[in-house]
């Protein structure tokens, strides 16, 4: 019950973190020409202008983003520490979910009444509401301990004697708290926001700004600072990977349905104002509209090949990753909210995929550079994961085979290289960047698939997205931890070093 209420939970977070994008419109449009002005009627808009008027509604969409992951980011803390659920958690989880998916429409709001503190007010309301609901959720699971898993149930705790019992103790309910602190900075934070825009509403935009800082700021705390390292395997558990697998294969797959609505749109056939507004364009027959929209196609195929390629990659590394880190999902996360933004890039092809049109290098240039960094993330990812502390981040298998892990790495850069050739291209020959940009992107997933056949041997043994090495329960987990403690020296803060003994049963 537990990991389908999980499961649902993933994808309507993902959901929910990619929507945003729905609303970020670049069109083709003409400009207005006064009656005294001497402009050319027939011009268009430049894309570099457009792009500068849309830079806040970006913004705030990667802005959305990152807080649906931290609210995801908690809800994943919350869910590990439990067993199995009861109808009163499903229902507070399905409260959540419903302020969750609600998230996107106050931050649009914002975006289109910066210098009004009540768009600010109503961020404060609909993210407290939701911190409530989290901090409910965690006082509920705590008072009913059959919820858990054996690693938090308090009574496990016995085993171990003197001091260590206090500060475990002590250790587990700042970990509760942990799990409601991050999203309760981020209504503190627009709260802090609401009162600046009073003075001047860019120091209230400025102070959204550090909600990107608090994030990383508390998991270093967490587990820095609380002076209790040995204690960190035991409680602190990283997210578990399985989650990020189904949050990360739910952005990929919304962002690869979102692309298909440049296509069965209702302003496919229009042109558009400077007001946003459609004149609908005449077409005599069917085979004229299917012409007529030869754009829209290109762009899908190219759009979709790209998150194919990116998925491959991410499906690839997650597989034999066997944890995550702050650093690693910090990448996983930036590069899922470029992959998002993706249906954007699309849109500008479809808007701007003529070889002929002046701003065709903006674009290509725009979509190369949005590419490069998702792939590129991955790369990093992957060889953070290879080259830090002798890759105790993988799996079992590929710690073992480096032939392994050159060939994922082999195939982590292939992207990024052709995205890299794409750029050159542009910057160096303008008139031939379209026709270079869809020759990298396709050459990528050539590449890809002659990479996956050639070294389909290495494979061999190897199940994707899961560890070969001995699983324990949690039983096992916990006892195991508690030996490792016996003759363990604790660190605390202000106490200086501490040994501990623990009584056997």
């Amino acid at each position: 019950m537990s990991t389908r209420v999980a499961g649902f939970s993933d994808a309507v977070f993902a959901i929910t973190a990619t929507i945003k994008v729905i609303p970020i419109k670049v069109y083709r449009i003409r400009e207005t020409c006064k009656e005294d002005s001497s402009c050319n009627k027939h011009s268009f808009v430049s894309l570099s202008s457009q792009l500068h008027d849309n830079a806040f509604a970006i913004a705030m969409y990667f802005a959305a983003f990152y807080m649906v992951f931290i609210i995801w980011k908690n809800h994943v803390l919350l869910f590990d520490r439990l067993k199995t659920t009861d109808d009163n958690v499903v229902w507070l989880n399905m409260l959540l979910l419903l302020l969750a998916t609600f998230i996107p429409y106050p931050l649009t709001v914002l975006g289109d009444f910066q210098k009004d503190p009540d768009a600010y007010l109503l961020n404060v309301v609909s993210f407290g509401f939701i911190a409530f609901i989290q901090m409910i959720m965690v006082f509920y699971t705590n008072r009913r301990q059959t919820l858990l898993s054996e690693v938090f149930k308090r009574r496990n705790f016995d085993r171990a004697g003197g001091r260590l019992k206090e500060i475990l103790k002590r250790y587990t309910t700042w970990h509760d708290m942990a799990i409601a602190s991050r999203v309760n900075i981020i209504w503190v934070t627009f709260l802090l926001g609401y009162i600046a825009s009073f003075h001047d509403y860019k120091l209230g935009l400025g102070l959204l700004g550090t909600v990107f800082i608090t994030g990383p700021l508390l998991d270093f705390l967490e587990r820095r600072c609380i002076g209790l390292q040995p204690l960190t395997r035991f409680l602190s558990r990283e997210v578990a990977m399985e989650r990020m697998l189904m949050f990360a294969d739910g952005v990929y797959s919304i962002t690869m349905t979102l692309i298909v609505l440049d296509i069965c749109g209702k302003d496919r056939l229009q042109e558009k104002d400077l007001h946003g507004e459609g004149k609908n364009l005449t077409y005599n027959t069917l085979r004229e509209v299917l012409v007529a929209q030869k754009r829209q196609y290109v762009a899908y195929i190219l759009s979709f090949t790209v998150v194919a390629v990116i998925w491959m990659t991410n499906n690839a590394v997650l597989g034999s990753v066997g944890h995550l880190d702050d650093f690693m999902r910090m990448c996983m996360s930036i590069s899922l909210s470029i992959v998002g933004f993706v249906p954007f890039v699309s849109g500008l092809l479809v808007q701007y995929g003529d070889k002929d049109n002046s701003d065709i290098e903006v674009v290509v240039l725009f979509s190369s550079v949005v590419i490069l960094v998702a792939s590129l993330l991955q790369g990093i990812l992957w060889s953070y994961a290879c080259w830090s502390k002798k890759g105790k981040y993988l799996t079992s298998f590929a710690r073992r085979n480096r032939s392994y892990q050159r060939a994922i790495f082999i195939k982590v850069f292939i992207l990024p290289v052709c995205m890299m050739l794409s750029l050159t291209v542009a910057l160096s020959y303008g008139k031939a960047s379209y026709f270079a940009f869809n020759a990298t992107v396709f050459l990528a997933a050539v590449m890809s698939l002659i990479h996956s056949s050639y070294f389909s041997h290495l494979h061999a043994g190897h199940e994707p997205n899961g560890d070969h090495s001995p699983q324990t329960s949690d039983d096992e987990e916990l006892i195991e931890d508690i030996e490792m403690l016996r003759t363990e020296t604790v660190t605390t803060p202000g106490r200086g070093k501490l040994q501990f003994s623990f009584q056997e049963d």
